[in-house]
């Protein structure tokens, strides 16, 4: 029997969940860089957060607090064994990190919320709303990576997920 409750409270708090760039009109996966194979480069080079591919990096939304017309969550890792946090690096660009403390919380700015999804405009902790920047290499539908530097102004849409 399915569940037909309509529940638009979820994203104030705690969920899983998986991130979709919009462009024109299209839904595209937000997944984690790999740029290499090699075990001690991969620490350093992989886990940038990047539009294009099949399939959405599934993430860990933890609840932190909320104001009049943005919920904040800091954002985790899923799939390592010891949980890296989503931050922003000395240049602007989102990765993940083994955080040593508490890092700094997202912003979702909600546009929509249904029981399934929440379609928001994304920001850092200060505020600085999280871009698109295409890679010199590939082509802006391709591959561009995530900052809150310079770049391309996106929404986003959040599809919830259920615990495996």
């Amino acid at each position: 029997m399915e569940n037909t409750s309509s529940d638009t409270s979820w994203p104030a708090r705690s969920f899983l969940g998986r991130i979709y760039m919009i462009h024109e009109d299209r839904k595209i996966p937000i997944h984690l860089s790999k740029a290499t194979d090699i075990p001690v480069a991969s620490l350093i080079a992989n886990d940038w957060l990047e539009s294009g591919g099949d399939k959405a990096t599934k993430f860990s939304f933890r609840f932190h607090s909320r104001t009049k017309d943005r919920l904040h969550h800091h954002i985790f890792s899923t799939h390592y064994a010891v949980k890296r946090q989503l931050m922003t690096s000395d240049n602007g660009y989102l990765g993940l990190y083994l955080p040593i403390t508490q890092g700094d919380y997202f912003k979702l700015e909600p546009l929509e919320v249904t029981e399934r999804f929440i379609r928001c405009r994304w920001r850092d902790h200060l505020g600085h709303q999280v871009k698109a920047k295409a890679t010199e290499t590939s082509g802006y539908d391709d591959r561009a990576y995530l900052t809150v530097g310079e770049g391309r102004l996106h929404e986003f849409v959040i599809e919830r997920s259920l615990p495996d």
